[in-house]
């Protein structure tokens, strides 16, 4: 109960801070904030794209406390060269389905599936707090507003 508390108030907090400009708030786009990337999914016909090389995510790969279990959802050296690499720091977000909020921060190298898309920061921003605004209330609903009304990858 304490825990689902400080979370709730937390949210509370960061729903706060991002939903009020004050002096000196400018907007950006993540665009202007870092590079965007949407992941690609190697050819599930070809085996031999899949391995034990380097983890390979999914949407149903994303928890509901923001990790990332991959499981043995891997692909091989040769599947990496058609897939696309996200370096560590990169913000992960689902962007389909039921399951289009999910976020995730990310510590390690990782490839990813087409419906998730990547934001990996510029050297002036802090990779943490971007990602602690992305999960904010204000944010989440927005992006949920958004994927709703489009039915539809974006």
């Amino acid at each position: 109960m304490c825990k689902k508390r400080a979370k709730e108030l937390f949210q509370s907090k960061l729903n706060d801070i991002f939903s009020q400009k004050g002096d000196g708030w400018e907007e950006k786009t993540l665009g202007d904030i870092g590079q965007v990337q949407t992941g690609t999914t190697p050819s599930t016909k070809d085996k031999l794209n899949y391995g034990v090389y380097i983890p390979f995510v999914k949407p149903p790969h994303f928890n509901k406390d923001g990790s990332i279990d991959s499981g043995e959802s891997m692909l091989s050296k040769k599947g990496l060269e058609k897939g696309r690499l996200f370096s560590a720091n990169s913000i992960l977000m689902v962007c389909i389905g039921a399951t289009i909020e999910k976020l995730d921060f990310l510590k390690l190298l990782l490839v990813q599936i087409n419906k998730i898309n990547a934001l990996t920061p510029n050297e002036n921003y802090i990779p943490k707090l971007l990602y602690y605004a992305l999960i904010s209330p204000f944010v989440q609903n927005q992006v949920l507003s958004i994927g709703k009304s489009a039915q539809a990858t974006y």
